[in-house]
């Protein structure tokens, strides 16, 4: 989805930025924060290779698979706050 791929791109792009300011210093948040954005990369191809290959045949698949991608956006959005508030108290 167009919204979520932006949300990753801005976090990319800050990381790239935060990174640069350091010289290239890899430090243990810049390692976190490149292995999330990956997780979160590889969540929403899953969850959008599910939507595409969605049976519409069966009764109830888009019930299923409501539960199925409701269940992936609570999981990023519980890695996006976590990595948030770690963020913020190191600061």
């Amino acid at each position: 989805m167009p919204l979520s791929s932006t949300a990753i791109g801005i976090a990319l792009f800050s990381g790239t930025i935060m990174m640069a300011a350091k010289h290239l210093d890899f430090t243990i948040e810049n390692i976190v924060m490149i292995i999330i954005s990956l997780i979160l990369i590889i969540l929403e191809v899953k969850r959008s290779k599910t939507l595409k290959y969605l049976n519409s045949k069966i009764e109830n698949a888009l019930k299923i698979y409501k539960f199925y991608g409701l269940k992936i956006l609570y999981g990023e959005v519980g890695l996006v706050v976590f990595i948030s508030v770690w963020m913020w108290s190191i600061a």
